[in-house]
């Protein structure tokens, strides 16, 4: 075993030479799309299940052979007399099982019995057990090392049933792990009890051919003898595992993050003794073996890496979606002799086709695919028109929405340019301010742009996007009066809309219209005259700051006091004063020590009058319903801040992509774009869509009254017969108790319409010229400087600023 650790971290430190070896491979050289695309290439093969009940798989293992996993196989329904199954497949029986699936895509189940256990559980009422393999890993002589968990649950008082809320205040759970070591054909060799406390959770395990397994329980190492039974505690680490694994020659390690980063540490499962740690890059939390050219890989989910251990530095193989394969791949995978990677994906459609007996179980059909990534060095083109997509980073939604148009294009294919991979913990933002640098210098001349923290107004000065109401004009399904006209606006600069505009979230401040009149936008002077009139009474929630006042109120006037294109400036005048007097009028800082959510949340504070106004981020329809009952049917206004004129609600946009100005595919990149601007897409968004088609179905939706419902849609019925509603949320009343919601009026909806219509704004946040005024005004607010003081330097300080800008 001592052999074996010293072979895997001698492996490790020889690694810096491997990597200086391997072309194309230092780190961030396979940026480019073209390069990241065309060393490699995926296939995709369907799991073949027919003969098996199977409809869900949790632990994973692979090998050379093929897969093995564990799952769930659906045997039956039993459902009590006199029930009523209120969602489909409350009374499914599942039993395990455990299979292989070869390469090929055929799947057969393996010999296995799980673990099973009787335990005493006389007084412990409604009682449940179950036993569950967690997870899985083949070893070298065909056997298995198995991870069980067996779990109870029960409650002390007889009388009480699960369905009732006291049951859940008595209830009580227990789990403990056991390692199984199964022969080939599934039978057990041997069983090994993991001595763990109530609260430790074991989330991996590795183990080595000789038998020897190590896990980990927060800061705590554990080895254990499977052949002997015996388990012992190694040591209390001074950091905590993230990931355990096996290297291909049987060592075992783990990775942790420590004062120095992310670390692997070899560990010696028979002896404990944990070697001398070396650095991996910041974000190789789940780090596999790979091959001997590439001895470790891991995924960030969006691009698949070689390690160097030793370092910092980290090689980009290639970008999962350029090959591709679905967008959470993030999770185990497996890299062969020859370099090839595989994993399986879930794409299972859970559906039951109108089954509605046993006989129809057949129905849920679950839909895995083994994908395989292979090197490419010919670099075969596939005969389609590739664009590149430049982004500092990509969300989980935007991901699929490319690999849906990839999948669904037989013309055309989006290559990512993910500048994430520049990214460090030292500098988060490194990526970002790489992308702009190589958008403004021409370095990179991609077809779409992901424009989320990127600086838009500086590059569509110097000409890198491309306008976009042309293609909107041009379009056959579309036109401009199908959206807001406000929405658009906010987006646009100088007339031109350089980036997709799918809709907004609105900041505002709500409260009650005998307090605040009934339509939004007031000035300062308004707002003292409100607060003036109820004495007693904080405006806002106890717990806002000067500073957090004067920010959020400078960035909706900015265009008061700045004129960026003429490059000057207006700050001693009175709109400035009267802003510093009101925001100055709210605390430096709130003591959270003292606070109170029952007494002293804004809803609460809202409702018993205690507070005039609301702060109020209104990010969807939802949202709408959930303020407005807030004041429990008293009439309401969204106010908006105070501003020297007009409404103070102000527009935070969805951020969106562009089409690059240089780009030989406008019109294919203007295909993908547009799906962002459809009534059909804003609907399944969050926020407030920029479509009226997609806002009025929104609010509908909202509006209708929603009935509990059985599994076969038919209404639950109260004691009296009646349809029970179904609750959407809770807000608290005037003594903190939670009061149901169900459906949006139509005064509500007239307001929310309101909102949207009447808002023109969008806070301005300028790097470095906000800070500059900020810090004028927090001086006021200490004490520092007088409010014409605080004027005066806030005037030299922006002037200053704008001259260097040129």
């Amino acid at each position: 075993m001592k052999e074996k650790r010293i072979r895997l971290f001698a492996v490790l430190l020889a690694l810096t030479l491997v990597f200086s070896l391997l072309p194309g491979l230092a780190p961030h050289e396979a940026l480019a799309a073209e390069e990241s695309s065309s060393g490699y290439s995926a296939s995709f093969t369907k799991v073949d299940f027919s003969g098996t009940n199977v409809r869900y798989i949790y632990a994973i293992g692979y090998s050379d052979q093929g897969i093995y996993c564990t799952g769930s196989e659906l045997i039956g329904r039993e459902i009590p007399d006199g029930a009523v199954e209120e969602y489909e497949g409350q009374f499914d029986v599942y039993a395990p099982v455990l299979l292989f699936i070869s390469y090929d895509g055929s799947a057969q189940k393996l010999a296995y019995t799980p673990y099973t256990m009787e335990r005493e559980h006389s007084g412990k009422y409604s009682y449940e057990a179950e036993c569950y393999m967690q997870s899985i890993e083949p070893l070298p002589d065909g056997s298995f090392a198995e991870l069980a968990v067996f779990s109870e649950n029960w409650n002390d008082d007889p009388t009480l049933t699960r369905e009732d809320d006291e049951f859940w205040q008595t209830y009580h759970y227990s789990h403990e792990y056991y390692l199984r070591h199964l022969n080939a054909d599934g039978t057990e060799a041997s069983v090994t009890l993991i001595p763990t406390l109530e609260e430790d959770y074991i989330g991996s395990f590795a183990a080595d051919a000789g038998g020897n397994a190590i896990c980990a329980m927060g800061n705590k190492l554990l080895s254990i003898d499977m052949k002997d039974g015996v388990a012992n505690w190694i040591t209390n680490l001074s950091v905590y595992p993230d990931c355990i694994l096996s290297s291909r020659d049987g060592s075992l390690g783990f990775t942790a993050w420590a004062d120095e980063g992310m670390m692997l540490y070899p560990v010696d499962a028979k002896t404990g003794a944990v070697s001398e740690a070396v650095a991996l890059p910041s974000d190789a939390y789940q780090v596999i073996p790979g091959n001997e050219e590439i001895p470790l890989c891991y995924s960030n989910g969006s691009n698949f890496f070689g390690v160097k251990p030793g370092s910092r530095e980290k090689a980009v193989l290639f970008n999962w979606l350029n090959l591709d394969v679905a967008v959470e791949v993030n999770g185990e995978l497996y890299v062969k002799d020859d370099g090839t990677v595989i994993g399986l994906v879930d794409g299972r459609v859970d559906e039951r086709n109108g089954a509605d007996g046993p006989a129809d179980l057949e129905n849920l059909v679950p839909d895995y695919q083994i994908f395989t990534v292979s090197r490419n060095p010919d670099g075969t083109s596939d005969g389609k028109t590739h664009l590149t997509f430049a982004t500092p980073w990509l969300d989980y939604d935007k991901r699929a929405d490319v690999l849906s148009f990839n999948r669904n294009s037989d013309t055309c294919h989006i290559d990512i340019l993910d500048y994430s991979v520049y990214n460090t913990n030292e500098q988060w933002d490194a990526g970002i301010k790489k992308l702009q640098e190589d958008l403004l210098s021409g370095e990179v001349t991609p077809d779409l742009i992901a424009l989320n923290s990127l600086d838009v107004p500086l590059l569509a000065e110097h000409g890198v996007l491309e306008d976009l109401y042309p293609y909107l004009d041009a379009s056959d399904t579309m036109q401009r009066s199908d959206f807001f006209p406000n929405i658009l606006a906010a987006a646009e600069l100088n007339g031109k809309l350089y980036s997709t505009d799918s809709g907004a979230c609105i900041n505002t401040l709500l409260g009650k219209s005998d307090v605040v009149g009934e339509h939004p936008g007031w000035t300062y002077r308004d707002f003292r005259n409100a607060l003036s009139s109820h004495p007693g009474a904080h405006a806002l929630s106890i717990y806002t700051t000067a500073s957090e006042v004067f920010s959020a109120c400078f960035a909706l006037d900015f265009n008061r006091y700045v004129d960026l294109a003429a490059g000057t400036c207006s700050f001693e005048n009175g709109d400035f004063l009267d802003l510093l007097t009101f925001a100055g009028q709210f605390p430096l800082e709130y003591d959270w020590s003292n606070y109170s959510y029952e007494t002293d949340s804004d809803q609460v504070s809202v409702a018993n009058g205690s507070q005039l106004l609301y702060g109020a981020y209104v990010a969807n329809v939802y949202d709408a319903l959930y303020f407005a009952s807030t004041f429990d049917g008293s009439p309401y206004t969204y106010i908006g801040y105070p501003v020297s004129s007009g409404t103070g609600n102000c527009f935070v946009l969805e951020q969106g992509f562009g089409i690059g100005a240089s780009s030989a595919n406008k019109e294919v990149a203007w295909q993908f774009l547009s799906r962002y601007f459809t009534a059909e897409y804003q609907q399944t968004q969050y926020y407030l869509p920029s479509n009226r088609n997609a806002l009025q179905a929104k609010i509908e939706e909202m509006m209708q009254m929603r009935y509990r419902t059985d599994a076969d849609g038919n209404p639950i019925l109260d004691e009296a017969g009646e349809p029970i509603p179904e609750v959407r949320s809770f807000v608290y009343n005037a003594k903190g108790e939670e009061v149901p919601i169900y459906a949006l009026s139509q005064q509500d909806a007239d307001q929310l319409l309101e909102l949207i219509e009447t808002t023109t704004r969008s806070q301005v946040m300028i790097e470095g010229l906000n800070t500059l005024v900020e810090q004028q005004a927090d001086a006021f607010f200490r004490g520092e400087l007088t409010a014409e003081q605080a004027c005066e330097k806030a005037q030299q300080a922006v002037t200053d600023f704008l001259a260097a800008k040129g």
